[in-house]
């Protein structure tokens, strides 16, 4: 098994905007995914260093919820945030990609409030449908960690 988001060196696809945009891949057991990341707003790094402070309180058990930004924009012109979360249950982890619309949110967006902008894991959506849920491990989450902490700028 294994966990883990990273960017590649994989060419931006067409009709992107390669100025504003790095490729990146998400893995979680077998399976895998490319993500278009925007870096309009934030940088490879702005996205690495949340990815290290939510692993790091998460692995530490401060919390039970995972939270990795994939796509930031600008919190004042944003209408969503993309992220992945990770929820920590009897069972095991359990991870689904989510979106936090902005316009949704009481106030302004708050990014030190993620966590109260992303409710407890459902298995189903408002329309009734089958949430998409991928299961990995504590130890796989704690490899990536180390795996970032380990990484050269």
């Amino acid at each position: 098994m294994s966990f883990s988001i990273h960017f590649t060196n994989k060419p931006v696809p067409e009709g992107w905007d390669a100025s504003f945009t790095e490729m990146a891949e998400i893995e979680i057991s077998d399976f895998k995914e490319s993500l278009a990341i925007s870096t309009d707003y934030w940088q490879p790094k702005d996205y690495i260093q949340q990815w290290k402070d939510e692993l790091t309180k998460f692995v530490s058990g401060e919390q039970d919820k995972l939270i990795l930004i994939v796509e930031m924009y600008d919190p004042k012109h944003a209408n969503l945030i993309k992220v992945w979360v990770v929820h920590r249950e009897k069972e095991g982890l359990f991870v689904n990609n989510n979106i936090i619309f902005t316009s949704q949110i009481k106030g302004k967006f708050e990014i030190n409030k993620i966590h109260d902008y992303i409710s407890d894991r459902s298995t189903h959506n408002e329309d009734g449908l089958e949430i998409s849920v991928w299961k990995t491990t504590e130890a796989d989450v704690k490899n990536w960690l180390e795996q970032l902490k380990n990484a050269k700028d």
